[in-house]
């Protein structure tokens, strides 16, 4: 051992020198604990060992000597696309279905209601079995037949011959046809044709449909109808001629 401090040589197992009295230095180890003859390397185990954060994306090497890359997860920004695709239909669908409607409605309402009502007033069956009062104004109508008396609200509308086929004995190019919905609020009194208390009920529920036919060659030659026999004030099959009178002549 050679002292740091006068440079005297003294025994390794000594632990001051003998010379000036300096201690051994403290990182002076025995022969035993000298590092190895050059050439040995240390084992990597006895290194210390670091850890590395994979970047996204990391490429790693695989035993068959091609590099895969690790796929990434796309859940996260489908389940936010799924979302945003919910709430733009929900929002949507209801608006165009909205829009759709309104043009399907206006369309109606051209084709029914091209020409106003002609038959606004007051009409009777040429030999008075009955008289009806329709007001186009507040689309309301009174029926007297004998006994019986009905009351409600009608919507009329006029039948295109391009849409309906129009009865044998009277063709579109000699007729107009009109329907006339009744929506019967009251209805009470005789019963000429066979209905039955719980028929009217049911007739009340349900209403029924009037169509009116009108030459085209004589204006004043008007029909009544019960176009789906369902009618209680007229009976089936039946054509009725009608006139216009006015409410003194009742």
């Amino acid at each position: 051992m050679k002292c740091p401090q006068c440079g005297v040589h003294y025994d390794d197992g000594d632990r001051e020198c003998p010379m000036c009295g300096a201690r051994r230095p403290a990182f002076q180890k025995d022969a035993s604990q000298l590092a190895r003859p050059t050439g040995e390397l240390a084992q990597p185990s006895a290194l210390p060992k670091r850890r590395r954060k994979k970047a996204d994306g990391y490429v790693a090497p695989s035993m068959d000597g091609k590099v895969h890359r690790k796929k990434k997860s796309h859940m996260g920004r489908n389940l936010i696309l799924i979302l945003a695709l919910i709430f733009f239909l929900s929002w949507i669908l209801p608006t165009v279905a909205g829009v759709v409607w309104n043009i399907v409605d206006s369309a109606e309402e051209q084709v029914f209601y091209e020409a106003a009502f002609p038959y606004d007033g007051d009409w009777s069956e040429v030999h008075g079995d009955f008289w009806v009062a329709l007001d186009e104004d507040l689309e309301t109508y009174q029926v007297q037949a004998g006994d019986y008396t009905e009351s409600g609200d009608f919507l009329a509308y006029e039948n295109n011959p391009d849409e309906f086929t129009f009865p044998e004995n009277y063709p579109p190019e000699d007729y107009t046809w009109w329907t006339v919905s009744l929506y019967p609020e009251e209805a009470a009194g005789g019963d000429a044709f066979g209905y039955l208390d719980s028929d009217l009920e049911s007739y009340v529920s349900m209403g029924g449909y009037l169509s009116i036919f009108q030459s085209r060659g004589n204006p004043a030659e008007i029909y009544f109808q019960d176009e789906f026999d369902d009618i209680p004030w007229l009976e089936a099959d039946t054509f009725y001629a009608v006139t216009q009178i006015s409410v003194e002549e009742m």
